[in-house]
C-alpha cells in the first residue's frame, strides 16, 4: 500500500475503522429513519390511550390505572379546558401576528366616529389610506387644518400596498380588492375592520 504512504498493517486498521465509522453512521441513520417512520403510529396509539382514559376504559396498572365515573367526568372536564386554553393561544398568536400599528391624519369626526364604532372608518372610495408603519409625517402636507394624527392597531387581513412606500390601503366594502376577491371566488369584504388601542399622537 505505498502508493497511500502506509504500510500493509496500517492500510489494514485505517480501511477497518473507516468500514466501522461507515457502519455506524449507516445504522444511526437507520435509526432516524425507523423513528420518523414510527411516529404517525406512536401519535396514534397515544391519542387512543388518552381517549380511552377519558372514556373509562382500564389499561395495564403498571403504566396508569382504570378510571371511575368521577375520574372519567374529570379526565373529559380536563381535556376540554386543555383545548379550549390552546384554541384561545392559537387564536391570540394569529391575531396578534396579523395586526399592525398605523397612522391617519383624520377630522375630528372620523375620530369621534372610529372610537364610538371600533372600526376604521371608510372614505368615499371605499378604502382608507394610512402610514404603515405609523409615521406622523406621512401625508402631514396633505391634511388639512385642523386635522389630528391619530395611530391605532389593525388587521393586515384587507390591507393592499399604497403605492408608496411606508403607505398602505384599508380596502373597505365595495372596493376595486373587494371586487377582485369576488371575480376570484374569494369571501368578500363585508365590512372595515375592528381597530385598537386608539391614540392622537399629533394635530395640525
Amino acid at each position: 500500500m505505498e502508493q497511500y504512504g502506509m504500510t500493509a498493517e496500517e492500510y489494514r486498521g485505517y480501511t477497518v475503522d473507516g468500514t466501522l465509522k461507515t457502519l455506524k453512521e449507516i445504522d444511526t441513520a437507520k435509526d432516524k429513519v425507523l423513528t420518523i417512520l414510527a411516529l404517525p403510529s406512536m401519535i396514534k396509539n397515544a391519542a387512543k390511550t388518552v381517549k380511552d382514559v377519558a372514556n373509562g376504559v382500564p389499561f395495564d396498572t403498571s403504566i396508569g390505572f382504570a378510571t371511575g365515573n368521577e375520574e372519567r367526568r374529570q379526565a373529559k372536564n380536563a381535556a376540554g379546558d386543555v383545548v379550549e386554553e390552546a384554541a384561545k393561544e392559537i387564536t391570540k398568536e394569529i391575531t396578534e401576528s396579523n395586526t399592525v400599528r398605523v397612522g391617519r391624519w383624520m377630522s375630528q369626526t372620523e375620530y369621534d366616529q372610529m372610537v364610538k364604532s371600533g372600526k376604521v372608518q371608510m372614505s368615499k372610495d371605499n378604502k382608507t389610506h394610512v402610514a404603515n408603519p405609523a409615521d406622523i409625517n406621512a401625508f402631514g402636507k396633505q391634511a388639512p387644518k385642523g386635522s389630528l394624527y391619530v395611530e391605532f392597531d389593525v388587521s393586515t387581513d384587507t390591507m393592499s400596498a399604497g403605492g408608496t412606500k411606508g403607505w398602505s390601503i384599508i380596502n373597505g366594502p365595495g372596493s376595486l380588492i373587494d371586487r377582485f376577491r369576488k371575480k376570484k371566488g374569494l369571501p368578500p369584504i363585508t365590512e372595515m375592520p375592528d381597530v385598537k388601542n386608539i391614540e392622537i399622537k399629533g394635530s395640525k
